[in-house]
């Protein structure tokens, strides 16, 4: 017994005696009073001797009742308290309690953390616990005396509180030693006394906190306030109607209330609308005593309405009389459990999704050889093998077929040592001999212990067989390969040199003045020079692949170039079997890819080209899609499908074999080696692809191949038009064609253009809508019409619309010359054969738009002013590269009728090839060609090749890109011109390079001085008038007096049109005629005109105001005016 003890025990002792004393006078001083009969003293005495009994008696009871403090006891007992123990490698607590608890006035126990006994008590304590006496404690394991209500869950939590926070607190049933059961909330902290830890338990009877009187609970005692204000766990009290009467600081924040908004509220309210009725249910069962406590898992709104789960354990409080006073409510935040749960949960499935829809056979089986983990992939087959629905727990040398058990222990025994294995076996399966690649991986534990292993396996029949055919035809080949390869490169050149000379001869040739036979000898001589040129590039193609020297680009390029390039190529034949070329690519392909365009047009060429021979009726597809995609690589599938003769099943074997057709006869009949497609397949196979046809005699075939590229990220500037093309832009076109396949892939053209097609299937429709919409700016007519003829329907609409105001043009006209610009006939503009390239039909379009390419034979007579003296006074060579035939002849005429003999080439590779040759001053370079672009080949001259003269190089091309000037000037060309051909153009641009590079290169473009009046310059545009004379001064002196006396009469009908639509107030009609007056007026080079007539059109679309009436008015005064100066002209 400690001191403090024992100077307790004096005092209640002293006491006792102290009240014995007293009790033996107050009984002497009673007795001689009576005997004495003094009454005063007695009464004096007895008050006297009255208050001092009850001091002593008041402190005896005082005394009495305190409850004596022991010794922590010294020799522990063995048992241990698992959730109040403590953890060896847990923190010291904060607070340290130094004096014993025997005065403390709350309910407090001190325990052992290592035995987890009771060491010492308050008295308040004690009463909790029911017992009568500090001996009856001390000693004891608290756990012992919770009720089996606190779950195993529940202890677990509290206890892993208490490691990771020094403190934790749970609602639990106390069984006190009188047999009492309590509702107490137990606190548990740690603290140190004289260097030893311990554990400090508070206990809060909280059956006493709100004192029952009636349905509304009051306040807590103010012995227990603190503890439920302050306490760790969130508590409230309901009341029998659900409303929230009390609530402590840890439920206000748990739900981001204020104690006084939560009053009022019900616990319903708190609840997620989903389980509000559940909750409700769950309380009317508590309150009517069919549940005696309610534990769940749930979800409470907080006041920003985010949601959180909650595990809540409800009861009720029993009242007077024994009914339902209120309910106390503990809850847990549980949100972030719940969140790992999820997620283990969505990984679980996630898992077990991949093992499921693996294409692997997947077993997981432990040291034991217990199944832990099997997919219905292999469980399908072990049951095909033994009948037995195999599942987890499974051992798997009870299900294994005897067979295979002892490799399996072998396999087994080596993977648990910890060896990875992948091993291949031959099994016979279902009566089935297949080839299995099995893959063996050990599983180790958190000690890197091997606990289990993974198997996987799969079925490599298919690869085995693969390999083995490959074996066998490399074998085959490699002795025959080798000869021929040799001999082959042997002969190449001696071949191909005199091959040259005799094609090129004929060439030369066939530009000089021939008679009919003679051009037709000529042609016989060039077909079969070709011919042959053709088969010997087969050869020596085959031969280079066969012998591995032949190495692919790997370059970006656009997708649909490649395949409009093939069809540029293949159109002429086309045309002659009057057979439609047609191609689409899928969406979500790429526009561009890297690869080796060269021999990707190739494939195609030779696959369109077959297509092409064995066709007689239809017309050809190629299809693009793309097949896959992993990650920077894609698949791509190429399809040439036609509706010629088909090839039937048993010769199609044979097709991709050297030096093989399908039939014996179609050498004879169609020509060609049979290396095509076998230098296709070698091609294709280069490019990580394969080749296959599917073929229907009498039906079509359809060739496809993949190949393996990136996709690069290239993209196509954006063009604004320069001179006609400008005009393109927004332009109003209505297409006719009945063939909807080639009207959409026509239209596509048109969007991609800026322009804005309007599609009609039918003639009559199409007149009705040039009658309607006055806003067409062209209109394009299927020359293969079906429901009507289309030069009757492009005749009908000339009676509607004069051909300045709305231009004609026919399409896949069945022509094998060149394209036609009819500037006489008032019907069609422009001429566009079946399957001509896109880029020509851009061209086509740019000159139905453009005035320059309207005015008639440019490049003739014309010319004769500048020609002879131009070339005399500036003797330059010159090369020409451009890739549209149409364009290198227009070029030719122009350089000729300059008086100068240009080289013209078709590429830029052909363009370095020519300056390894011979020498040139000047290099008009088209920027956009096949093979090799202006751009890189510039680069490749002014970067690769050591020159000792350096040509001066001038931009050709047919859009004004932005920024295209700096990229040409970028790249090293010196100058830049656009398209169509402008004669002054050409010949500022000799002038100028002709005197140098240094000095022409701080000079600015010369421009023709023309001496007019200002007066006449506001009217008139004298550069179109000189353009004009300068054209036709050589074929028709009188052919500018006969346009300018044309457009005079013509624009006085169009204005007396105007003056009558302007009385009568139609505007449509304003706008019809000054659109049509604007036309000739700028063809003619009146811009005054053109300006009034301009702004008189866009006032008028809409409706009729006083300005048009002006606006006419000025007209006629202008008119006046330039007819005026015109006439000086004339």
């Amino acid at each position: 017994m400690n001191r403090q003890s024992r100077a307790e025990e004096g005092r209640r002792v002293l006491y006792r005696l102290l009240l014995i004393v007293v009790a033996v006078v107050y009984g002497l001083v009673f007795v001689l009073d009576y005997l004495l009969q003094l009454h005063f003293t007695f009464f004096l005495l007895l008050s006297l001797f009255g208050f001092v009994v009850l001091v002593l008696f008041y402190m005896w009871f005082r005394v009495s009742t305190t409850v004596e403090s022991r010794e922590p006891v010294t020799e522990p007992d063995d048992r241990k308290g698992p959730e109040l123990n403590e953890d060896e490698t847990t923190t010291e607590a904060g607070s340290l309690i130094d004096a014993g608890l025997s005065e403390w006035p709350e309910p407090m126990i001190r325990i052992n953390p290592v035995t987890g006994l009771m060491v010492d008590v308050s008295p308040g304590a004690l009463r909790l616990l029911g017992a009568k006496g500090v001996d009856e404690v001390i000693g004891v394991d608290l756990y012992t005396r919770f009720r089996d209500t606190w779950t195993a869950e529940e202890r677990q939590q509290f206890r892993l509180r208490l490691a990771a926070e020094n403190r934790a607190a749970a609602a639990v049933e106390l069984s006190g030693f009188d047999g009492v059961t309590r509702k107490v909330l137990l606190q548990v902290s740690r603290s140190e006394m004289a260097g030893q830890r311990m554990l400090l338990v508070h206990l809060t009877d909280l059956s006493l906190l709100p004192e029952a009187s009636g349905i509304r609970p009051q306040p807590p005692a103010d012995a227990y306030q603190a503890v439920f204000s302050e306490g760790l766990l969130p508590m409230a009290f309901f009341g029998i109607d659900y409303r929230i009467q009390r609530a402590n600081k840890a439920f206000c924040d748990l739900l981001g209330y204020q104690e006084e908004e939560l009053r009022g509220m019900t616990a319903i309210e708190l609840v997620h609308p989903e389980e509000r009725e559940q909750e409700r249910q769950i309380l009317s069962r508590l309150l009517r005593g069919e549940l005696p406590v309610a534990r769940r898992e749930k979800r409470f709104i907080r006041r920003n309405h985010d949601v959180i789960w909650v595990q809540t354990s409800a009861s009720v409080s029993q009242g007077i009389g024994g009914t339902p006073a209120f309910v106390i409510t503990m809850a847990e935040n549980i949100t972030q459990r719940k969140r790992i749960e999820r997620s283990l949960s969505d990984s679980r499935q996630r898992l077990n999704a991949l093992v499921e829809n693996a294409e692997y056979a997947i077993l997981s089986v432990d040291v034991r050889h217990t199944i832990l983990l099997i997919n219905s992939r292999l469980a399908d087959l072990l049951f095909a093998l033994t009948g037995i629905v195999v599942e987890t727990g499974y051992n798997v040398l009870d299900i294994l077929p005897d067979q295979f058990r002892d490799d399996f222990l072998a396999l087994h025994a080596r993977a648990m040592a910890g060896e990875s294995l992948t091993i291949e076996k031959q099994l016979v399966l279902t009566g089935k001999r297949i080839d299995v690649e099995i893959i063996a991986t050990p599983v180790r534990n958190e000690h890197r212990l091997v606990v289990s292993v993974s198997y996987f396996g799969r079925d490599i029949s298919a690869r085995k067989q693969a390999e083995a055919e490959l074996v066998r035809a490399r074998e085959q080949a490699e002795q025959a390969t080798q000869a021929k390869s040799s001999f082959l490169a042997t002969m190449s050149h001696e071949i191909r040199t005199p091959l040259n000379g005799v094609i090129g001869m004929g060439k030369l040739l066939n530009q000089t003045a021939l008679s009919p036979k003679q051009q037709d000898y000529v042609d016989s001589i060039l077909l079969s020079g070709e011919a042959l040129l053709s088969v010997i590039n087969d050869i020596l193609d085959y031969s280079k692949i066969e012998s591995a020297k032949m190495e692919l680009e790997y370059k970006p390029f656009a997708l649909k170039r490649c395949i409009e390039e093939t069809f540029d190529l293949m159109a002429s034949k086309a045309i002659e079997k009057k057979l439609s070329l047609r191609y689409s690519v899928a969406k979500g392909t790429p526009s561009y890819i890297y690869g080796d365009l060269t021999r990707l047009r190739q494939v195609l060429m030779n696959l369109v080209s077959n297509a092409i021979k064995f066709t007689q009726q239809g017309g050809i597809t190629i299809h693009v899609s793309k097949m896959r995609e992993e990650g920077k690589h894609v698949e791509l599938l190429f399809e040439v499908q036609d509706t010629g003769l088909g090839i039937p099943a048993d010769r199609i074997a044979r097709l991709f074999q050297s030096f093989s057709q399908a039939d014996a006869s179609t050498a004879r009949t169609y020509g060609g080696t049979g290396l095509g497609l076998a230098i296709c397949k070698n091609l294709v196979e280069l490019m990580h692809g394969s080749i296959w046809v599917d073929s229907v005699p009498g039906q079509g075939s359809n060739f496809q191949f993949t190949i393996r590229t990136e996709a690069s990220t290239a993209t196509e500037a954006v063009k604004s038009g320069r001179n006609g093309s400008s005009r393109l832009a927004n332009a109003h076109v209505l297409l006719v064609s009945d063939d909807r396949t080639e009207a959409d892939l026509f239209a596509n053209y048109i969007r991609r253009w800026n322009m804005l097609p309007q599609v009609c299937e039918d003639s009559a429709k199409a007149l009705d809508l040039v009658r309607r919409e006055s806003g067409l700016n062209l209109v394009i007519i299927d020359s293969t019409l079906v429901s009507g003829n289309a030069m009757e329907l492009a005749e009908s609409i000339r009676h509607l619309r004069p051909k300045d105001e709305l231009p004609i043009v026919l399409f896949n006209a069945d022509r094998t010359d060149n394209i036609l610009f009819d500037y006489t006939s008032d019907v069609v503009s422009a001429v566009i054969p079946k399957n001509v390239d896109r880029s020509k039909v851009l061209d086509i379009l740019i000159g139905v738009f453009s005035v320059e390419d309207h005015q008639r034979s440019q490049h003739e007579e014309g010319l004769s002013r500048v020609g002879a003296s131009l070339a005399e006074e500036f003797p330059v060579r010159i090369l020409i590269a451009e890739d549209n035939q149409i364009n290198q002849k227009l070029a030719q005429n122009i350089f000729e009728g300059l008086g100068y003999r240009p080289v013209i080439v078709s590429n830029g590779q052909e363009v370095i090839d020519q300056l390894r040759r011979q020498v040139f001053d000047i290099i008009f370079m088209d920027v956009q060609m096949p093979e090799l672009d202006g751009l890189e080949a510039t680069r490749f001259i002014m970067n690769k090749m050591n020159l000792q003269h350096l040509p001066v190089i001038v931009a050709m091309t047919a859009f004004a890109l932005e920024g295209d000037k700096e990229k040409c000037l970028e790249a090293g060309m010196d100058d830049y011109i656009s398209k169509p051909f402008m004669i002054e153009e050409i010949v500022e641009r000799i002038r100028k390079w002709s005197k140098g590079r240094e000095q022409a290169a701080h000079e600015e473009p010369s421009v023709p001085v023309v001496v007019v009046s200002s007066a006449t310059s506001a009217l008139i545009d004298q550069t179109v008038l000189d353009r004009l004379r300068e054209m036709t001064a050589g074929s028709d002196p009188g052919f500018l007096v006969q346009v300018i006396g044309m457009f005079i009469e013509q624009a006085r009908d169009i204005y007396r049109d105007l003056e009558r639509a302007g009385a009568s107030r139609d505007h449509l009609a304003i706008s019809r005629l000054s659109h049509k007056l604007k036309g000739s007026a700028l063809n003619i080079g009146a811009k005054r005109i053109a300006e009034t007539c301009r702004e008189l059109e866009l006032r008028s679309k809409t409706s009729f105001d006083d300005t048009l009436q002006i606006l006419i008015d000025r007209l006629g005064k202008e008119l006046v005016e330039s007819e005026a100066v015109l006439r000086e002209v004339r």
